[in-house]
């Protein structure tokens, strides 16, 4: 136990020493097209391409490693290009199976050390009864010393999308993303997180963002804080009022408005 241990805060140790920063975080392509990601270490690394892997995770799956840059010299969809910057994965011919999270990783000794990931959405995820919804719940009473949960929930799509956080005035907890699949094989995507109940209370409404596609068109959710008595809590009422405005183009703005409530 304790070897292993140790093992793991020297591997924690070395992907924090190399911090590799991959660009850009999310990225949009057509089936067919051309996507690339660059991957840039915090210092120079020894043994060029062939310290380079490449993982994918997939919704709902495991990562795992889909490309070795030392490969390169078998023909492939995937390529890696080494230059002063970083090295940049090429995915060509792209296929809808190739949505999902991609890390870059160096093989540093014994370990891998990863970057922080860059999330590739392959087509248009709109549908015609796509809708999005921001769900929240506040801490009770005047305490506000707690953690506001926050949860924004977009149904009817039929590929991932991209989901960003607007809080005013408070730290960010990390996102954490769920995916259900329904009987007509609509997706469901509920993007959680959480901040400090204190700077929200006294800043302006929490703003969940959603894009579909690589038009720039997006969805927009807010919520704005109110207190919460127990009495309220008691009769099933809420703490939280909501509104927002929908993106205007590209059919987006006919999505309905709902802020549902924890």
């Amino acid at each position: 136990m304790l070897v292993a241990g140790c093992l793991l805060l020297s591997a924690l140790a070395l992907g924090a020493a190399l911090s590799l920063h991959q660009t850009p975080p999310v990225l949009f392509a057509e089936v067919g097209g051309t996507a690339e990601i660059l991957c840039s270490p915090g210092e120079p690394v020894e043994g060029g391409k062939g310290k380079y892997y490449w993982y994918l995770r997939r919704e709902g799956k495991v990562p795992t490693c889909v490309w070795k840059c030392l490969d390169d010299k078998n023909k492939s969809r995937f390529a890696c290009k080494l230059d002063r910057h970083g090295l940049t994965l090429e995915i060509s011919s792209i296929q809808h199976n190739d949505s999902g999270v991609y890390y870059c990783a160096i093989k540093w000794g014994f370990y891998l050390a990863f970057g922080k990931g860059s999330r590739l959405i392959v087509g248009e995820s709109y549908t015609p009864s796509a809708s999005v919804l921001l769900l929240a719940a506040s801490p009770q009473g005047t305490d506000l010393s707690g953690t506001a949960d926050l949860a924004c929930l977009v149904r009817g799509v039929s590929n991932p999308v991209h989901v960003a956080w607007t809080i005013p005035g408070a730290s960010q907890e990390q996102q954490l993303t769920r995916s259900v699949k329904g009987k007509d094989g609509a997706l469901m995507f509920i993007n959680h997180t959480g901040t400090a109940a204190a700077p929200w209370a006294s800043a302006a409404a929490v703003t969940c963002e959603v894009w579909f596609n690589s038009s720039g068109s997006s969805v927009q959710r807010s919520a704005w804080f109110r207190k919460r008595s127990r009495r309220e809590c008691g009769q099933g009422g809420h703490a939280l009022h909501g509104g927002g405005s929908p993106g205007a183009a590209d059919g987006i703005s006919d999505l309905p408005l709902d802020v549902h409530l924890l």
